[in-house]
């Protein structure tokens, strides 16, 4: 799903929305069907509360531009300090 042509727009778009959540993306990779994502968030912001924000927003655009677009139901959330 995420092809090299569909790929930097899909992180460019990706990286904007976690700024506009207030978040920092510091690593953003991945292979034809998931990303990873390191970032910084808000200390007020819950995980849950970030993730959901930044998939319904990226999976909205990313279905205008690849109709079949969609992100797995789920998500991991991992910690680093």
């Amino acid at each position: 799903m995420i092809d090299d042509v569909f790929q930097p727009r899909l992180y460019e778009y990706v990286g904007g929305t976690i700024r506009g959540l207030k978040g920092i993306c510091l690593e953003l990779g991945g292979v034809e069907d998931h990303a990873h994502i390191l970032a910084q968030l808000p200390p007020t912001v819950a995980v849950s509360d970030f993730l959901e924000k930044l998939k319904s927003n990226t999976s909205k655009w990313a279905k205008s531009v690849k109709r079949d677009f969609g992100w797995q139901g789920g998500y991991a959330a991992l910690t680093v300090s």
